[in-house]
């Protein structure tokens, strides 16, 4: 009897120490780990809320620049067409050739608050205005004003390049009303 008595007490004191020790490494291991975790998690949840706060300023930027970039391509559109459908140069607006300049700067500053397919249409819109621009200052400088034919043919080659210019202004309205909306479009 002592010899299982003593092997009995061997036995069970083994199966309690190592039980022990697995329920105190376990403990252990679960505390490392779950640590671990809490400090990956508060890593990614302070890194959503600093994007979260980049996109809002996306955001509000973006609707700041919106009304700006419509209310000057209007313009432009508005003023080009009126143009196009004077008998004379002397009597487009005067300020065109301004609004065309303006909008140089201002893509610029509206580069990195844009979507790039947006910029890009905004883009050649501005060169399509450029090119509207450099009609209207050849044509009034002094030599050019008497020269009706020279105009009303210089008119007619600028139609296809005012069609791209109406054209990228409904394209860039669509543009934006689809970012305003969620982004879906441009």
């Amino acid at each position: 009897m002592p010899l299982a008595e003593t092997l009995l007490i061997s036995i069970l004191s083994s199966v309690t120490v190592t039980a022990l020790l697995v329920f105190l490494v376990r403990r252990y291991l679960g505390q490392q780990i779950d640590w671990q975790f809490k400090r990956r998690e508060l890593a990614f949840e302070a890194e959503l809320k600093r994007r979260q706060q980049i996109d809002a300023h996306f955001v509000d930027a973006r609707l700041g620049i919106y009304p700006e970039i419509s209310q000057l391509c209007y313009r432009i559109r508005k003023a080009t067409n009126d143009g196009m459908e004077r008998d004379h140069i002397a009597q487009w607006d005067d300020e065109l050739p301004l609004m065309c300049s303006e909008l140089t700067p201002a893509l610029i500053r509206w580069r990195y608050y844009l979507p790039p397919a947006l910029f890009t249409r905004l883009h050649d819109f501005k060169r399509a205005a450029q090119d509207v621009a450099g009609f209207h200052d050849v044509r009034t400088r002094p030599e050019q004003l008497a020269d009706r034919e020279a105009y009303l043919a210089g008119r007619e080659a600028l139609r296809p390049t005012v069609a791209e210019l109406n054209r990228l202004h409904d394209a860039i309205i669509e543009g934006i009303a689809l970012e305003q909306q969620g982004g879906a479009g441009v």
